[in-house]
């Protein structure tokens, strides 16, 4: 299952079957702008991030959630703040903002580990829209809404690896990398 996050704060359960059967349960409303969600591999916690600049978490059975830290940088971004949220290494989180393309990570105390500005790394990145870390590959990958394109980092997120344009005629803010189906959705 994928999970999906909504701008008036739904939290939706998707299932993709083998034979490509999609169904959407609608799992929580949480009256709020939230914009990308992850999951922690090993306890299944959810973590959103809203704008303009919050991060919740969320435990099964996914009826209450709660802030865990705000970025205090994307405070002033408005509906350009938070964007993307991706489960990373040693129980961190990245979270990056369409200002700037701007990408923290974050341990799940809020203390802030390091920052970049993809911008920095590759100059045709426009904003971060989506992020998904590949942990077989050490990958981040970063959707862009503005650029329409998917763009490939190392997981460090210090080293370009690539990119792929996407059709322009819709708004790509997220991105799932699928092993077991060989593919990667935006």
């Amino acid at each position: 299952s994928l999970w999906g996050v909504g701008d008036q704060g739904q939290l939706a359960k998707i299932t993709i079957t083998d034979d490509g059967q999609v169904t959407v349960e609608n799992v929580k409303n949480f009256s709020n702008d939230l914009e990308g969600v992850t999951r922690d591999p090993v306890t299944n916690t959810l973590y959103f991030c809203a704008e303009p600049n919050s991060v919740y978490s969320v435990e099964s059975p996914f009826t209450s959630y709660k802030r865990i830290f705000k970025v205090d940088q994307a405070a002033n971004y408005g509906n350009s703040g938070l964007e993307g949220i991706a489960w990373y290494k040693e129980n961190t989180l990245y979270v990056g903002s369409q200002v700037g393309a701007n990408l923290w990570r974050y341990s799940l105390t809020g203390e802030i580990l390091d920052f970049i500005s993809l911008k920095d790394v590759k100059t045709s990145v426009r904003e971060v829209g989506g992020l998904c870390y590949d942990p077989v590959n050490d990958w981040l990958w970063v959707t862009d809404s503005e650029a329409h394109a998917l763009f490939v980092f190392s997981g460090d997120a210090r080293t370009y690896y690539g990119k792929y344009k996407l059709s322009g005629s819709y708004n790509n803010e997220s991105v799932c990398v699928d092993h077991e189906r060989g593919c990667v959705t935006s």
